[in-house]
């Protein structure tokens, strides 16, 4: 007679390894009999029935449990009972134990365990009928194969719960079942360390089904080491689990069979496994093999099989399909297929799947995770698919794989994430043929798909109502938009092509993330279903062929180069934080906010925009600035459309270092912030350009206002092109945050309001007249035809204004005209500071008292003659002219003072002999008819010019001389209107130089100039008006008497001819000295 008990040393926990697992996954057993002391055999103590093997010599126990009306028959095959509770009997040569069901109201054990140091797996205990455990109690066995025949039953209730525990196998038969009502259900088969070897699948349900209404159920095992089909676990035959408690959870590893379809996990054949409100987890190792063998998947779900939580439990399964050596097909980590409901969730759905066979060998379909004509769906979580592919030298490992018209992956209100990693041969990381789809349906959600490697078949379909995003899994991993995909491992290259983006149906395609590699678009992209695609990068993005669609966002790493004219998009959003933007499109865009992409931002480099045809608006987006740029690069903006606009909104904002924006029509609502420069132009040659009109309707006309040009902030503004025809300015001009107005035509400019500005600049190729009171503190102003007309309310500079240097007119005159102030001439780069065309004169007329003209040290004015009108000159630079130079006064009866150095002197225009050798004239004439006496208060002998005319509505006095300066002789004038003594020398003093003395004096003008001074001139003395009085001495100059001149005096001249004049020698004191006088026709002499 044997007993029955279990070994001392053997304890089980709720948690261990098991053995088989390859890469040692970590799952959950089951909790199994504690140590207990020595038992009698059979015992049934206070209700409590406990059958134990307590022998020690390792006899196999075949017990056969079976229900029997109101008993409960327990039959050993093998050995027999040597003692029984009273309320049983024995029979059958003591093997047979027969206890009434009532006398049995606790828990209930049954081990066959040996007491020895080892399990023995041959023990079995083999259950028929209905078995109920009551009161709340529940049933615990240990064994070596533990099997429920068909029909049969465990059920518990209250809180009891169920403990089977197999050394082997268990097998529940068709339509069997255990049920609890509020315990745990646990089922733990092949788990010790060192698995039984032997043909069986560890745990197997057919048609049979465990239910608990609010426990856990749980299942762990290992399959035998037989040859083929050696299950962990295999749910089949329309098997159900179901639970209302936390959770179903399957650990299951597959055995060790040199055959194929060693598998962990096997749901197939319409069996289910199904939540309430718990989670569902399956961890599944297919077997390993120490040879070549297929088919030894991980988990596996198939023919109309499910899993299914109806609360708001969440789906985890986790699959590796065997390894094995020297090759090995079709060993995936999960599959489901030919499942017309597969693994459906109200929560989240998590898988993941890691092919299994050779890793080094050859081998194919060892791939991650297969969808074939299955479904994986969470009515409102997320799913997550998660599939590496293993294998070496092949195709066809692909890491997610989903195939057939019912493979379906779907949410219904969460995201799904499918992420693919292809075995180190040519295959895909993430591949979808045959009619399979991947939806999303909530707007808020999204579609992500991550791989190196993805194919998108013809019949394939992904959409989602939010977004569906497609990206490279590795770093630094390239994507050819229009390409194919390059599958070498270690340098895989994502390629997607026009026709797979068009199998996407979403209103945001996103490709690429911040990690991926550069992107180029080779061939033409034109999402047929999508309202937006986004493009991110860590690197840089280019393209060869053009990009379709309504809207496009780009976010980028380096340099974006989008500059194909057949891009054809609505709305771009375009950021790079290293390097330039350029985007070109066919027709007119707006900048805007596309998919949480803002405005156009290239703070590191230059952004660029061009529009073939249409507008380019530049819209308030949500980004703090609307176009970006770097300080010191220059931001472009082009529309190359006749009469197309460019628009910046109300609100929007540009932050770069300079702008350019060429459109035939202009409107800045918004702001630009550009500290070096903005310019503004029109595209089309030839097209007017008015500055001040709030409209944009005038025909050929880009028109900006004043409150336009004021919302820009820059250092200079410039307005027009080398291109653009006739500026007006029909409004005043003041720029409010701009130091600098630069204008450009090819035509003229015409003003009927006043420009205001500290510095203005203006190229031209006609006539520049602006002669309203403008207010500009420096002028620089070019053209190449016509004449100028400036005039300030002020006074001005003549300088360098944005690289145009001083002013040129180059075939006209430049009039310059200052209401008050003065007019300097500096010195700039240009050869000729201030420059009039050849023929014409240059004009400055400076109308404020006392106001001074300069020409600066180094400065240079030339023409071919100029008039300058101010109180005060200084001549620091140079004049040159050909013709005639006038210096006049402003100011009626303002003093002349010739030799004076310095301009304080009250009331007068003073100018050093060194000022006027500064200036190179046919004719310099000093003075005016309204100018006072002309002081002649040092010696002046201008070098560059040989004629000198002093005007003056008084007289020329002074003690200074006048010299001949020229390299001929010098023709010295006196036009006068009044009587004045000049009292200097007329060529200098005796001692000076012959050629000192070259000088010819003419006298004219109605007044009376007296000569005091002992003077040597050696050129002829005319008096062609007014009264000569020779006091002192010319005794070296012959006298020429014309019409209306008169010589007077009593000093000595030369000889004497009177021509028509009027010798008068009488009107004077003392005696006329003279050489020969000759009188001709008409002449009188008057004594």
């Amino acid at each position: 007679m044997s007993r029955f008990r279990r070994p001392r040393n053997h304890r089980r926990s709720r948690n261990a390894f098991f053995t088989g697992l390859g890469d040692g996954v970590y799952v959950p057993s089951f909790e199994t009999l504690e140590d207990r002391s020595l038992l009698t055999a059979v015992s049934l103590e206070f209700g409590t029935l406990a059958v134990i093997d307590d022998s020690t010599l390792g006899e196999t126990n075949q017990l056969s449990v079976a229900v029997s009306g109101l008993d409960l028959v327990i039959i050993d095959a093998v050995s027999t009972f040597n003692s029984v509770p009273v309320e049983g009997t024995l029979s059958g040569d003591s093997k047979t134990l027969t206890l009434p069901l009532s006398s049995i109201t606790g828990a209930i054990t049954f081990n066959t365990a040996n007491s020895n140091s080892s399990q023995n797996a041959n023990d079995s205990i083999v259950l028929n009928g209905q078995l109920a455990v009551s009161n709340g109690n529940g049933l615990t066995i240990e064994t070596g194969t533990f099997a429920i025949d068909a029909a049969s039953s465990i059920s518990t209730v209250g809180g009891g719960s169920v403990n089977i525990w197999a050394y082997r196998n268990i097998h529940i038969d068709t339509g069997s079942s255990i049920t609890t009502f509020a315990g745990d259900m646990n089922l733990s088969a092949n788990g010790l360390e060192v698995p039984v070897s032997g043909d069986f699948t560890g745990i197997e349900l057919n048609s049979a089904s465990l239910t608990s209404t609010h426990g856990n159920v749980s299942l762990g095992a290992v399959g035998g080491d037989g040859l083929s089909e050696q299950m962990g676990v295999a749910i089949t035959g329309g098997s159900h689990i179901e639970t209302g408690g936390p959770g179903i959870s399957i650990a299951a590893v597959g055995g060790r069979g040199s055959g194929d379809a060693n598998i962990g996990v096997y749901i197939a054949d319409n069996s289910s496994l199904t939540t309430i409100d718990g989670n569902v987890t399956i961890y599944g190792t297919g077997g390993s093999s120490l040879g070549p063998s297929d088919y030894n998947h991980g988990v596996v779900v198939e023919n109309g099989s499910s899993i299914v939580t109806l609360g708001a439990g969440t789906v985890f399964v986790w699959g590796a399909g065997g390894t094995t050596t020297g090759g090995g097909n079709y060993n995936r980590g999960v599959v489901v297929q030919n499942a017309n409901e597969g693994i459906l969730s109200n929560g989240n759905v998590t898988i993941e799947g890691i092919g299994g066979g050779d890793f080094t060998a050859s081998g194919i379909g060892n791939d991650g995770v297969l969808v074939a004509q299955g479904r994986v769906d969470s009515s409102s979580g997320s799913v997550t698919v998660t599939g590496y592919g293993t294998g070496s030298t092949v195709a066809a490992n692909r890491g997610v794989w989903v195939t057939g018209s019912n493979a379906r992956i779907e949410s219904g209100n969460r995201d799904v994430n499918v992420y693919g990693s292809g075995g180190f041969g040519e295959s895909y990381g993430i591949q979808l043929e045959q009619s399979s789809q991947i939806v999303v349906s909530s707007i808020t959600s999204k579609v992500s798909l991550n791989a190196d490697t993805i194919d998108l078949a013809p019949s394939a379909a992904i959409s989602g109502d939010g977004i569906v995003a497609l990206a490279p899994w590795n770093p630094g991993v390239t994507i050819n938009l229009g390409g194919t995909d390059v599958l070498a491992p270690f340098s895989a290259s994502l390629g997607i092509s026009d026709a797979e983006i068009d199998r996407i149906s979403a209103p945001v395609i996103r490709i690429g993330n911040s990690d991926a590699g550069a992107i180029s678009v080779s061939q033409s992209i034109q999402p047929a279903d999508a309202g937006a695609l986004h493009l991110i990068t860590g690197a840089g993005i280019s393209q060869s062929a053009p990009i379709v669609g309504p809207n496009l966002a780009v976010q980028a790493g380096n340099v974006v180069s989008l500059q194909n004219s057949a891009n054809s998009v609505g709305v771009v959003a375009l950021r790079t934080s290293v390097g330039n933007i350029s985007f070109e499109n066919s027709h007119g865009f707006s900048v805007g906010d596309v998919d949480g992409v803002s405005g156009v931002s290239a703070p590191d480099g230059r952004p660029s925009l061009l529009a073939f045809t249409g507008d380019i608006v530049v819209n308030n987006s949500t980004a703090a600035i609307d176009v970006e740029g770097r300080a010191g690069f220059n931001a472009v903006i082009n529309q190359f459309g006749s009469n197309t606009k460019f628009t910046l909104a109300s609100g929007a904002t540009m932050s770069v270092g300079s702008a350019q924006i060429t459109a035939d029509r202009i409107d800045i609502s918004g702001t630009i912030d550009a500290p070096t420069a903005v310019t503004l132009q029109p595209m089309s040659t030839g097209r007017l350009l008015q500055l001040g009109p709030t409209t944009d309707v005038a025909a050929n006309t880009l028109e900006l206002s004043d409150a336009e040009l004021d919302r820009i902030t820059t250092s200079v503004l410039k307005v027009g092109g080398f291109g653009t025809g006739t500026i007006s300015i029909n409004q005043p001009i003041q720029p409010a945050a701009s130091s600098t107005l630069h204008l450009v035509t090819i035509a003229g400019v015409t003003q009927t309001a006043p420009i205001t500005v500290p510095n203005l600049a203006i190229q031209a190729a006609g006539t520049v007249n602006l002669s309203s009171s403008n207010d500009a503190g420096n002028i620089a102003i070019h053209t190449t035809s016509g004449n100028l007309s400036y005039i300030d309310s002020n006074g001005f500079s003549i300088g360098t204004v944005n690289g145009v240097s001083g002013v040129s007119v180059s075939a006209g005159s430049p009039h310059l005209v200052a209401f008050s102030g003065d007019i300097i001439v500096t010195n700039t780069p240009s050869a000729n500071d201030l420059q009039g065309g050849t023929g014409f004169n240059i004009n400055a007329t400076l109308f404020g008292s006392n106001a001074k003209f300069s020409v600066a040290n180094g400065a240079t004015v030339n023409g071919s003659g100029a008039q300058i009108t101010a109180d005060r000159i200084d001549m620091a630079g140079t004049l040159n002219a050909i013709a005639t130079v006038t210096l006049q006064p402003n100011a009626a009866n303002r003093l002349i003072n010739l030799g004076s150095s310095t301009d304080v002197a009250v009331n007068t225009l003073e100018l050093s002999d060194a000022e006027l050798d500064r200036i190179t004239a046919g004719f310099l004439r000093i003075g005016g008819s309204n100018a006072g006496s002309i002081n002649v208060s040092q010696t002046i002998h201008p070098a560059g010019t040989s004629s000198l005319h002093l005007i003056t509505g008084a007289g020329v006095t002074g003690t200074g001389a006048l010299v001949n300066g020229s390299t001929g002789t010098s023709t010295i004038t006196f036009q006068q209107n009044g009587n004045s003594t000049y009292s200097g020398q007329l060529g200098g003093p005796i001692a000076g130089t012959v050629q000192d003395k070259r000088v010819a004096l003419t006298k004219i003008g109605t007044g009376a100039l007296t000569l005091n001074g002992a003077n040597n001139h050696t050129g002829t003395t005319t008096v062609s008006g007014g009264t000569l009085l020779v006091n002192g001495s010319a005794s070296n100059s012959s006298i020429v008497v014309n019409a209306g001149g008169v010589l007077a005096g009593g000093g000595a001249t030369g000889s004497v001819q009177v021509n028509s004049g009027v010798l008068d020698p009488g009107t004077s004191f003392g005696t006329l000295h003279t050489g020969n006088v000759t009188f001709g026709t008409g002449s009188s002499f008057n004594v």
